[in-house]
């Protein structure tokens, strides 16, 4: 009887403890959605455990303690230079009182995997992507790593990822709703598409100058705005659906390669723009021994990889960077005029690269500064040192005319001849620089042109869209004349995404855009993309029963054919809302807008395939259709 009591306990006891250490594996950070979430960071929220034998899986991960998960207290999820594996937990719930469409998302281009298990009553599923999955098996095709979670209203979600990258660990995870995110992702491009047009415009200018000067410090700071650029665009994924999704390794030997160029290029710069060779051949020296080695790092990438010579070239942009930045104190000391203006251009850049490489090895922590001063900084250094060296180009140019001219002032039999050679010079200069602003003209209208146009569609975007219609609807208001507004939307679209994949979505949405520019195709008319599978199309001059006709002939154009798309036959139909107004002087445009809106709600309802029609609006009299 003792021996079988001893027995019952020991029995108990091991229940026991495993029923408290289930519980414990359960009892992991909650995020809720409620009804007016847009996103979230979730850094601040997030568990996460060091797996340094990365031997663990989902199954072993959940059987862990609580005791071996530790609270995150980063803004932003950063473990310098790791081969550790580490995996992060939460558990997310939807309390909005309606079905969300989230975005899980990890905003750092380059990493070499990342998996996503979510699991919930309904069972579990797998997520993946990074550099050592390809780039088609991603769950949404876009240069970051992009999750979709969908939840209920009242379902529960745990959420393990696991992560693993050869570079610096940098993870900024944070949760979208599915609306919000493609807003502002929007937003982000139209940005990034400024940033790097304002580079292109800035190469364009000292390739122009470098023709006409020559000089070595413009060449080298043509290499250095150049593979700077370079290391930027491949960083922040710009091209990852064309490029470097189908060339992974292209995307790491340009990461690579641009650094080392740039340290090299930084190293000549300093060199000749401060004279170090003439006016401090210490210093000559030692940027030569801090940047050289930049070389070995490139050469050497084939051999060791992304993993071996990235620790070390961020390092190398430590000391080179702040050798620069006391070489150029010490040019301004030492009088030189290119020296001042140097170290006021680069010193903002080389304090935000110094900052980046000293983050990425944990030495300080991550936050706004350390990731938008050197972005920052490089649009300062190029534009300041670009409109420098232009004008002491001038400068010096005044000079040499000068001189000139009083040499030939001394010899007034010469006086007339002299005259007209500076006329001369004068007038080269002058046509070279006309020919320089011109070439920089016509490439500001090419870049203001592609910011008008929607990448997929080959259309106008939504930002031309709300642009020309305000300068439409305020000239139809003075002039007193109708405008017609169609709003469609492609039926059962996430359908298509779902069964064939975004890129055949994406050539679907190419070739309907098409469809409907065969009958919105006069001078006046207004077609762009407003979002999703949404487009809208102006029709100034319009009457609404001629307007009903166009879009009657959209829908059956688009119905009738059969699109090819990714190897796919796919038939596609449209609901399309219609809306005429004579606006007054005030009238909203957003009174339309929301009619026409209506009225594709309707097209919708009655079955889709339809064109409803809000009627002629009078804003200010009923404010309904008729």
């Amino acid at each position: 009887m003792p021996a079988v009591s001893t027995w019952v306990v020991s029995r108990l006891s091991l229940t026991l403890g495993l029923l408290m250490l289930s519980a414990g594996s359960m009892a992991m950070p909650g995020v809720t959605v409620e009804a007016d979430f847009d996103h979230l960071n979730l850094a601040t929220i997030t568990e996460y455990h060091v797996d340094a034998s990365s031997q663990l899986n989902r199954e072993r991960v959940k059987l862990l303690p609580d005791d071996a998960w530790i609270d995150s207290e980063m803004s932003n999820l950063t473990f310098g230079f790791s081969s550790a594996t580490y995996w992060f937990r939460f558990e997310l719930t939807n309390r909005s009182k309606r079905h969300r469409e989230l975005l899980l998302q990890m905003a750092y281009a380059r990493f070499d995997s990342v998996e996503v298990h979510l699991g919930s009553s309904e069972g579990a599923s797998m997520l993946r992507s990074g550099k050592d999955h390809a780039f088609r098996d991603r769950p949404i095709a876009h240069r970051h790593h992009l999750f979709p979670i969908d939840l209920r209203d009242g379902q529960s979600v745990t959420v393990y990822i696991r992560a693993r990258t050869t570079g610096a660990f940098n993870f900024p995870l944070s949760l979208w709703d599915k609306d919000e995110f493609y807003r502002e992702d929007q937003g982000l491009l139209m940005l990034h598409g400024a940033y790097f047009g304002i580079w292109l415009l800035a190469i364009i200018f000292n390739v122009v100058l470098y023709s006409a000067v020559n000089h070595r410090a413009l060449a080298s700071f043509l290499g250095l705005t150049f593979s700077f650029g370079v290391y930027q665009l491949a960083t922040l994924g710009l091209g990852t659906a064309t490029i470097w999704g189908s060339y992974p390794d292209l995307h790491d030997a340009t990461i690579v390669t641009g650094i080392g160029l740039s340290i090299l290029s930084l190293g000549w710069l300093c060199s000749h723009l401060l004279e170090l060779d003439t006016r401090d051949p210490v210093g000559f020296r030692v940027m030569q021994v801090l940047t050289y080695p930049a070389l070995l790092g490139v050469v050497a990438y084939p051999v060791f990889g992304f993993a071996g010579v990235m620790p070390f070239l961020t390092f190398l942009t430590i000391p080179a960077s702040a050798a620069a930045i006391v070489l150029g104190v010490r040019s301004i000391l030492q009088g030189n005029r290119l020296g001042r203006y140097a170290s006021i251009a680069w010193t903002a850049l080389l304090l935000g690269v110094m900052a980046r490489a000293l983050n990425r090895f944990e030495l300080i922590p991550n936050n706004f500064a350390t990731e938008q001063a050197l972005p920052a900084g490089f649009i300062i250094m190029i534009v300041t040192l670009s409109f420098s060296i232009a004008a002491e180009y001038r400068r010096q140019t005044k000079q040499e005319q000068r001189a000139l001219l009083q040499e030939h002032s001394d010899q007034s039999a010469d006086q007339q001849q002299a005259n007209q050679e500076l006329e001369v010079i004068v007038g080269q200069r002058t046509e070279e620089l006309n020919d320089m602003l011109q070439d920089l003209q016509q490439a500001n209208d090419k870049l203001r042109e592609i910011n008008t146009m929607d990448a997929v569609t080959g259309i106008k975007n939504r930002h031309y869209f709300d642009t020309v219609f305000d300068t439409e609807w305020r000239r139809a208001s003075r002039e007193q004349y109708p405008i017609s507004i169609l709003l469609l939307d492609i039926d059962h679209f996430k359908l298509v995404n779902d069964r064939y994949g975004h890129l055949a979505g994406d050539e679907c949405l190419h070739e309907v855009a098409a469809t409907i520019s065969t009958t919105v195709k006069r001078p006046a008319d207004i077609l762009a993309r407003y979002g999703g599978e949404e487009f809208v199309a102006v029709l100034p001059y319009v009457e609404n029963d001629k307007a009903m006709s166009f879009a009657d002939q959209i829908r059956a154009r688009i119905e009738a054919r059969t699109y090819v798309a990714d190897g796919h036959e796919i038939n596609i139909t449209v609901s399309i809302g219609v809306c005429t107004v004579t606006p007054g002087e005030k009238d909203e445009r957003k009174d339309i807008i929301s009619a026409a809106d209506i009225a594709l709600y309707e097209a919708k309802g009655a079955g889709r395939n339809q064109v409803c029609n809000a009627g002629q609006l009078t804003v200010h009299t009923s404010n309904t259709a008729s």
